[in-house]
């Protein structure tokens, strides 16, 4: 396990999937949460003290860039909505200069204005030369954002295509369960919605074949006893499926 502090130091930047729990102090203020995992750095810190003021100016700054929402360094991070605490969250990894940038559920419980902003910063950060690594359960967010897609199942990825390319014809059982079992403003809005059935396995307890073997309705016994392997089905598209070819027909 790699320390944060360690991490932060060879250029990888986190926003986590919990921003109140895991990437905000509810007690702090915006400007102490501005500074969150990097306070010891030369910016902020003056004869081992706290550059208070030169901090608050820098979350002020910050605030104005990524138009969190009052612009109010000294209220407490639990005074901002959502979307204004992911913001807040943004501007500090962003700001750092990462080579790296890990973003858990980046719009998860926050408003229409705040997702394109955050799709937009990301989008930049990208552009500027960032990798950017985005974990996300929203099927419509993920193309908005994603060069190449990986679907992971079971801890296992399962597929993987550049973003376009594994939307129009994925080859995973379970990924093609996804597409079916959400709607979609880019096809067929009459269609019905199909739920994947059963439960997603224990990882503590996986199955000896395919994780996906017990809730795909064309699983075989080989599917059962043995792990298809990650191979190509396609030129740059990846599937671990003993009928990927099936799939793609």
């Amino acid at each position: 396990v790699v320390d944060p502090g360690q991490a932060r130091e060879q250029g990888c930047a986190h926003v986590p999937e919990d921003r109140l729990r895991m990437g905000l102090v509810k007690g702090f203020h915006a400007y102490e949460n501005a500074i969150l995992g990097y306070h010891v750095e030369p910016a902020y810190v003056e004869h081992g003290f706290l550059r208070r003021s030169s901090i608050i100016e820098t979350c002020r700054r910050w605030m104005q860039g990524y138009d969190v929402r009052p612009q109010a360094p000294m209220l407490e991070a639990t005074s901002f909505s959502g979307g204004n605490q992911q913001k807040l969250v943004l501007a500090r990894e962003m700001e750092h200069d990462p080579d790296l940038l890990l973003v858990g559920q980046p719009t998860r419980g926050v408003d229409i204005g705040a997702i394109e902003f955050i799709h937009g910063q990301l989008r930049r950060l990208r552009d500027a030369g960032c990798a950017v690594l985005v974990v996300s359960s929203e099927l419509d967010e993920i193309p908005q954002l994603a060069d190449r897609v990986l679907v992971m199942y079971g801890g296992r990825i399962v597929e993987t295509a550049p973003a376009r390319l594994l939307y129009k014809t994925p080859r995973h059982p379970y990924t093609r369960g996804l597409m079916a079992s959400v709607p979609r403003l880019d096809g067929d809005t009459d269609r019905p919605l199909v739920p994947i059935e059963g439960q997603p396995p224990d990882l503590a307890t996986l199955p000896p074949g395919c994780a996906f073997a017990p809730r795909c309705k064309d699983a075989t016994d080989r599917c059962r006893s043995e792990r298809p392997p990650l191979v190509e089905s396609a030129p740059n598209h990846l599937s671990a499926c003993f009928f990927h070819d099936r799939l793609a027909a």
